[in-house]
């Protein structure tokens, strides 16, 4: 085989890796709720973005921006995310956000607090709250692990 056709098979090959990926299910990774700080450097190369690293008292916040919005994951001193949230054109994928937190929350959503289609769509469940909202091209949410806020912060400073 001449290596222009291996650069074509190779390019096939890759091409139908992504595609069987994008048909199980697996996507762009997200640090997960309960995760550890490693997994914000993937979500930096995987979303091609830049980071920003905010300290507060007893917290970080590991802003991400890319070309379709910002994600923004809350980490407590022990190196473990407790929050995230997401703006942009569109919702990420809950599933690799929300990792091992997903059924649950999957579970308690028929049951959401949603008052009228202005308000925020609010998804308590017995770990975790949610909230969602927006319009076509300008989403936004956030989620974070009710026992997993560091003592002092409010749960209004993830946003």
């Amino acid at each position: 085989m001449g290596r222009a056709h291996l650069k074509a098979f190779n390019f096939f090959a890759a091409s139908i890796l992504i595609l069987a990926s994008l048909q199980t299910g697996h996507s762009v990774a997200f640090a997960s709720l309960g995760d550890n700080a490693d997994s914000v450097e993937r979500d930096r190369q995987a979303l091609r973005g830049t980071k920003k690293i905010s300290t507060r008292n007893s917290y970080q916040i590991h802003e991400i921006t890319h070309g379709g919005g910002t994600v923004r994951e809350y980490l407590s001193a022990n190196g473990v995310v407790f929050g995230v949230t997401w703006s942009g054109g569109g919702e990420p994928d809950l599933n690799q956000l929300f990792g091992n937190y997903f059924q649950e929350y999957k579970k308690a959503e028929p049951q959401a607090s949603h008052p009228s289609r202005r308000a925020p769509l609010r998804v308590r469940s017995e770990n975790i709250m949610v909230e969602k909202s927006g319009h076509m091209r300008a989403i936004l949410g956030r989620a974070y692990i009710l026992k997993q806020i560091p003592p002092g912060v409010s749960v209004n400073e993830i946003q």
